[in-house]
């Protein structure tokens, strides 16, 4: 009797033992099959970020037109412009600054030819300022206000009295001003993210003079041509002078020979 219950017993501990073996069967993953789906798991979605890019540059060059002459073509090939061009002079030489704006994917290729066009590279920067936070926030704002102004024109179509219409069409109006002021703002951000700002600016400096025995050399002969110069003027200003005193040298020459002759007849 009691081997019989013991062979009961052990047939109900294996049955419970291979129903949870079949349990755990069911609801727990393989580990290759979990690797797989973690590796085929698509990546985490990076937000894009909105760099505006300045660069400044300070060129020394051997000619000043020449060099902007150049520069004007290279615009050209990079489909770029400038803007707020001034020259000046100063006491080192001939100065000229411009601002340059060029598409994000030229900006590079553009800098370094610029580079290029110089004698000496006086100063370089690179400057990239993140507006991806006030990008967002200006497009969030300027859908809220669009919605608003739906809403506005919805209950506009519902208004009965002429009290409530002007109230509404005051609240669209002065909804349509910020919206618009909004689209302005966000066309100049994206026109500050599409192109990328170089300000430039190159100076010819003055040739040096040469200086020991050349110098003062040059300077005799710049003195002595000054002076030559300057006795041609003053002459030119005493010319009723001289001419008067040449006739009466010729006068009293001519005196003088005449009375030889007549002594010599005598």
């Amino acid at each position: 009797m009691r081997t019989k219950y013991l062979i009961v017993l052990l047939a109900g501990l294996l049955s419970c033992h291979a129903r949870s073996r079949e349990v755990e069967g069911k609801f727990a993953a393989p580990p290759a099959i979990t690797h797989a789906v973690m590796m085929n798991a698509p990546p985490p979605l990076v937000p894009r970020l909105n760099l505006v890019r300045e660069a400044k540059l300070v060129l020394q060059v051997k000619n000043v037109n020449a060099t902007t002459d150049s520069l004007r073509s290279l615009l050209s090939q990079f489909q770029a412009y400038a803007s707020d061009e001034h020259q000046e002079k100063t006491n080192v030489g001939l100065r000229m600054a411009m601002t340059i704006r060029v598409g994000e994917n030229a900006f590079e290729h553009l800098l370094k030819r610029i580079e290029s066009l110089g004698q000496k590279v006086s100063d370089r920067s690179i400057t990239l300022k993140d507006v991806t936070m006030q990008f967002t926030d200006l497009n969030v704002r300027l859908k809220s206000k669009k919605e608003v102004e739906s809403r506005y024109h919805q209950i506009l179509q519902q208004a009965k009295t002429v009290k409530d219409m002007l109230a509404i069409e005051e609240q669209l109006g002065t909804t349509r001003e910020e919206i618009e002021s909004m689209e302005a703002e966000l066309k100049y951000m994206s026109h500050q993210l599409a192109y990328c700002t170089i300000d430039l600016s190159f100076t010819q400096h003055h040739e040096e003079p040469p200086t020991g025995f050349a110098r003062e050399l040059g300077l005799a002969l710049q003195n002595g041509w000054r002076a030559f110069l300057g006795m041609m003027l003053q002459a030119v200003r005493l010319w009723p002078w001289i001419v008067m005193t040449v006739g009466v040298v010729f006068w009293l020459l001519h005196l003088r020979k005449t009375r030889k002759l007549r002594t010599s007849v005598v």
